[in-house]
């Protein structure tokens, strides 16, 4: 058996640098409240203080990391409903693209027909030009033959006049003709008896 021997304050010898050790050991420990502590107490309250923010810690990671997955959880909901939403509107606007060109090509055959009506109206329209420049020339020959309307005005009132007096002359006919009726028709009922 090894003899252990003694250090004057009360520590065993342990050998060779033995001493040296117990110095550092004794520059490691901490004054407090006018004692000293040893390694072993200092890694102790190191423990219990890690521990205690460990706790720390899991009260604030804990309910971070379950909000975390609620938010995950719920951003994926919204994604997939935007993304369903996103779909039905793409499919919406498919169906209304097809209609629309079916609506395109209806009215390309009515803008052909229009675009025919609007050349048939030129058409007449060049035609309603030639006949209203042949009226102008129309008027304006009767324009120039307005002239001679007062002498003409005069020549008709004088044979008005002359018409008057042939209506008398024949209202006077009439009346000897009506008069020889009755003497004719008194003479052949006298001649009937």
């Amino acid at each position: 058996m090894a003899v252990r021997s003694t250090t004057p304050s009360g520590e065993e010898a342990r050998g060779p640098g033995s001493s040296e050790r117990a110095e550092a050991s004794k520059r490691k420990q901490v004054e407090r409240n006018g004692s000293l502590l040893t390694d072993h107490e200092i890694l102790c309250a190191l423990a219990r203080s890690l521990e205690q923010s460990g706790r720390r810690w899991q009260l604030i990671v804990f309910p971070s990391l379950f909000a975390f997955v609620l938010l995950a959880g719920y951003g994926f909901y919204v994604i997939y409903n935007l993304v369903e939403d996103v779909d039905k509107m793409a499919d919406s606007v498919y169906l209304n693209m097809g209609f629309m060109s079916e609506r395109m090509g209806q009215i390309s055959q009515n803008l052909d027909a229009l675009t025919g009506s609007v050349r048939d109206i030129s058409v007449n329209l060049d035609d309603l030009t030639g006949t209203v420049t042949t009226m102008n020339a129309t008027v304006m020959t009767f324009s120039g033959q307005m002239t001679s309307m007062p002498p003409m005005l005069k020549a008709m009132q004088d044979i008005n006049l002359h018409i008057e007096a042939m209506d008398a002359t024949i209202l006077s006919m009439d009346s000897d003709i009506g008069t020889m009726t009755a003497s004719i028709q008194s003479m052949n009922g006298q001649m009937g008896r």
